[in-house]
């Protein structure tokens, strides 16, 4: 049907008029076109990451959605040491990911890669990356090296920490009884050497004590000093440059204990829960500041105020501003914990959400840089569980985790950056595995002719590239071996 007039000359005049809106012209409308340049967020393995799989794929996580045909192996290049350019792989683009899946055989075991996005790669309204963008990684080694024995009283329950060159073990149960000697290892090429800690004033010989690193000394505090019997609130700080001890003050002490958690906050080590002597279990705790001759503070133990119920057998991770405690042994196995906040000297309750792990002890907990994750333990049945899961205190959420191909309790378990490995616990096994929350997939670890025999009671520390494993009790035979685990 033919249109009035009226209609063709009101729909000539509309036209007309989005025409020059959309050309900006006239007074003042116009379209803002977009000259955001996009900007890589977060790239999985992180730069600089170790033990990466040689199969799973590296994926890069953009501000915006980018064009998928701006995506090739000419924008998304993977070079091995030489410079060679990694020609296996299938590299894929979706909104703001893209994928580098490498193909079978295509990145060698224990090497490094160096990985680039160029400036080709564009965002949907066609604006470039500012600049190249380049990060490295190596791939897993999954290896085993031994260790050198040192010439110490072979020891369980004692206590490691990684200096940045060296590892120190200190103190611990020598079969009936507490020592007060320690070594520094340096995992040089080879076996590694040892050296003995002074003999001169150290603390007092011990077991089921704590020790922190705090960049510039050890402390030393707590624990049993005859086993079963009686605890400490004494400890000792080792000056690692001077092979100097020197006394903690006694004025202000928590209580005496061990079994007790401590971690370092950058100032301060704070001691928590524990056992005292007379096996009373305790929620009180204590602030050690390393400045001068040191001073200590009482942590909050009002229940009132959100302070845990008294336990032992429960973990504490560092977060950068709170300490966080986990389950334990309250009397019986609780599935509680809280966020200790040294600034102001509170708590906050964790929340115990479906997904929160069950109740469980001596069970270990890393801290990821963003997340807690809780694994391992022994729960209500009285049997190792493989289960765990991951908590975000910013959002006071708990994430499930994929179950571990093994059950452990009373193991170990270090932060390489990408991955949690778990080891020992099992005396009839010296099988570990690893976890990678960015996938929520494990692995196990290999098993060669230098792995360490199955144990308990061990140290395992992490050096930025490795894992060493010492000492630990198998059946009631003590060790002073170890091995270092290289991913």
């Amino acid at each position: 049907m033919k249109k009035p007039v009226s209609q063709i000359f009101l729909l000539t005049i509309a036209a007309a008029l989005l025409g020059t809106s959309a050309c900006g012209g006239g007074g003042g409308g116009g379209t803002t076109s977009d000259t955001t340049r996009p900007t890589v967020v977060a790239t999985d393995p992180p730069a600089a990451a170790v033990g990466v799989s040689s199969t799973d794929p590296l994926t890069v996580t953009f501000s915006e959605s980018v064009a998928g045909a701006s995506v090739t192996k000419d924008s998304f290049v993977v070079r091995n040491a030489a410079g060679a350019v990694v020609s296996g792989g299938i590299v894929t683009a979706n909104g703001r990911t893209a994928l580098f899946t490498p193909t079978a055989g295509t990145l060698a075991k224990s090497a490094i890669y160096q990985a680039t996005l160029t400036t080709a790669i564009k965002d949907l309204a066609g604006n470039a990356l500012a600049a190249d963008f380049v990060w490295s990684f190596t791939t897993t080694t999954d290896a085993w090296q031994p260790t050198a024995n040192p010439a110490l009283s072979a020891r369980a329950d004692h206590t490691a920490v990684w200096t940045g060159s060296r590892m120190i073990v200190w103190g611990g149960d020598i079969g009936g009884s507490v020592t007060s000697t320690g070594g520094l290892y340096a995992p040089t090429p080879g076996a590694g050497v040892w050296t003995l800690t002074s003999s001169m004033n150290p603390p007092s010989a011990r077991t089921g004590h704590t020790a922190v690193w705090t960049g510039a000394e050890m402390i030393v505090w707590g624990g049993e000093d005859v086993i079963g019997a009686s605890s400490t609130n004494t400890g000792g700080r080792y000056a690692r440059a001077t092979d100097i001890w020197t006394a903690t003050t006694p004025t202000g002490a928590p209580p005496a204990r061990s079994q007790h958690t401590a971690v370092w906050t950058g100032t301060e080590m704070i001691v928590w829960g524990g056992v005292t002597t007379g096996a009373i279990l305790t929620n009180t705790g204590g602030r050690f500041n390393t400045s001068g001759v040191g001073s200590w503070t009482a942590t909050n133990a009002d229940g009132a105020s959100g302070a845990p119920t008294p336990r032992v057998g429960h973990t504490a991770v560092w977060t950068g501003t709170e300490m966080i405690i986990w389950s334990g042994n309250s009397g019986v196995l609780t599935r509680s914990g809280a966020r200790y906040r040294p600034a102001t000297n509170d708590w906050v309750n964790v929340s115990p959400t479906l997904s929160a792990p069950s109740a469980r002890t001596d069970h270990t907990a890393v801290w990821t840089g963003t997340e807690m994750i809780v694994w391992g333990g022994t729960d209500i049945s009285s049997l190792a569980t493989a289960t765990g899961a991951r908590y975000n205190p910013v959002t006071d959420v708990w994430t499930p985790m994929a179950n571990a191909p093994l059950a452990r309790s009373g193991h170990t378990a270090v932060w390489t950056g990408t991955e949690m490995i778990v080891w020992g616990g099992d005396t009839s096994s010296n099988q570990g595995a690893a976890y990678r929350p960015a996938t929520d997939t494990w692995r196990l670890i290999k098993i060669d002719a230098n792995t360490p025999s199955a144990r308990t009671g061990h140290t395992a520390i992490w050096t930025g590239s490795e894992m060493i494993i010492w000492g630990g009790d198998n059946n009631g035979t003590l060790t002073v071996t170890g091995s270092r685990y290289l991913p």
